[in-house]
């Protein structure tokens, strides 16, 4: 701040006289004698100031002075992005994003996740679990996927669900019988590594059925053994049809195979003798069933010959009856179970049926909308119902399980 002059006589006598107005004693033989100075304030009244101390002191500020000019604006700094692409990224911003580990959809997971957890009050004996189907997605290593993963498991993240289940057709139709083993693989991979618990239903084009044996053959000619695909996906369970359970449940994995089946293969054979087999030896009181294809699973809207059978193994199970089938009979009588529900996918809409009592719920394919679409499930086991939230298009649903009485 500036200072009038009269003011600069003052702060130079005020620097000068703290100086020396401060108490000094001066030695001798003698008990010390003290002498005080003048204080500032006195010296200035002397040499004319008029006011009281006050007032003296308030006359030391002077007036504020001026603003100094603006500095110059800094460089601004490079993005993450474009240091990521000076050091070797290639592809978009959005890639970029992706490659974090982030998608670029836009939605709030998080009021999803609080619609869902609200349906746990005063429920006990319960799962919960996000599931989706029918990705459908062409290239599985692309941008477009991964963005896809993403998404899924920051909602698998961000709610309270247990496990994850992709209820089939990770693959497209029309690729070689290479490209579908690697893609097969690589989805394996990167989805036991990201999930903890992830379970996947073998869908029809999963096996490539309308693909292609190399690019120079005819079209439906790519179709993968069901050895391959075991290896490529099922290495812990040995085959695509399997069950795991939760502390409350068993889930049984169907692999309901192409539309085009007419008759029985021997791998249809074994499955059913499996099927009915687990239902007997690991009878459990819950038990729901994930299938691809559940109903209209062909052109004709008929069920395949092994999805057919596989609703008599229910029935019966149920009913607590037998089931006669390539000369072999299952005794169902003293079990104890149900099959509660069935969650399956294959044809791209949501619908809900009920096949000889037990409901049949169908989710619509993951790509449907702008936002990926996927249902977060949750199983009332004492009180008879699933309730789905549904995440991206659609609406939430409550279904009621398969009723023994």
């Amino acid at each position: 701040m500036k200072k009038s002059k009269r003011n600069l006589f003052f702060h130079h006598a005020l620097t000068a006289l703290l100086m020396i107005s401060c108490v000094f004693t001066v030695s001798c033989e003698k008990e010390p004698v003290i002498i005080e100075g003048k204080s500032a304030y006195d010296i200035a009244v002397e040499n004319g100031f008029v006011g009281n101390e006050q007032e003296w002191l308030d006359s030391l500020k002077g007036e504020n002075g001026k603003d100094g000019l603006n500095g110059k604006d800094g460089l601004n700094g490079k993005s993450a992005y474009e240091t990521a692409v000076e050091n070797g990224f290639t592809g978009s911003e959005e890639d970029f994003i992706i490659s974090l580990g982030m998608n670029t959809f836009n939605y709030d997971i998080s009021a999803k996740s609080a619609e869902f957890s609200s349906l746990f009050n005063g429920k006990d004996n319960i799962d919960s679990f996000l599931y989706f189907t029918d990705p459908h997605l062409p290239d599985l290593t692309s941008s477009k996927a991964k963005n896809y993963i993403n998404f899924i498991k920051e909602v698998y993240e961000s709610t309270p669900t247990s496990f994850l289940v992709c209820g089939g057709d990770w693959l497209n139709s029309h690729n070689t019988q290479e490209d579908a083993c690697f893609n097969l693989g690589y989805i394996n991979g990167i989805m036991s590594s990201r999930f903890d618990r992830y379970y996947p239903v073998l869908g029809n084009h999963d096996t490539n059925y309308q693909g292609v044996k190399d690019e120079n053959s005819e079209s439906n000619t790519g179709i993968l053994s069901n050895g391959t695909v075991s290896g490529l996906w099922y290495r812990d369970t040995a085959s695509a049809y399997y069950s795991f359970n939760t502390a409350n449940a068993r889930y049984i994995v169907l692999d309901t195979g192409i539309d085009w089946s007419t008759t029985h293969s021997e791998y249809d054979n074994a499955q059913i003798k499996w099927f009915a087999n687990e239902l007997i030896k690991n009878d459990t009181k819950n038990n729901a069933v994930f299938m691809h294809m559940s109903w209209k699973t062909n052109d004709n809207n008929s069920m395949t010959p092994f999805v057919s059978a596989a609703y008599d193994i229910m029935k019966s199970y149920n009913a607590k009856a037998t089931y006669s089938f390539n000369g072999e009979t299952y005794d169902f009588s003293a079990c104890i179970g149900n099959i509660s529900f069935i969650i399956s996918g294959h044809s791209h809409r949501d619908e809900q049926i009920e096949i000889n009592g037990v409901p049949v719920i169908i989710t619509a394919a993951l790509k449907t909308g702008d936002v990926p679409l996927l249902d977060l499930v949750l199983v009332d086991w004492d009180g008879g119902r699933v309730y789905l939230t549904r995440v991206g298009d659609g609406e939430n649903r409550t279904v009621n399980m398969f009723d023994p009485s």
